[in-house]
């Protein structure tokens, strides 16, 4: 089961990467910011789970915005 949620949440996360992958493109700065915003918010909200996808959203489009 472990691994089958893992995989699921992978699976979200590239999907919401990519349709922020334009925003992110154009205003990367402030898409992160947000997206670290969000976050927080999340966290104040106890939902552990919708934080943690942020975290790895966020984390994916470093790694495509990088040089």
């Amino acid at each position: 089961i472990t691994d089958q949620l893992k995989s699921e949440h992978d699976k979200a996360v590239h999907e919401l990467a990519k349709i922020d992958e334009k925003l992110a493109r154009e205003i990367p700065e402030k898409f992160i910011k947000e997206k670290e915003k969000a976050m927080g918010e999340a966290v104040k909200e106890l939902d552990f789970e919708t934080a943690a996808l942020i975290r790895d959203e966020i984390a994916e489009m470093r790694e495509r915005l990088a040089p």
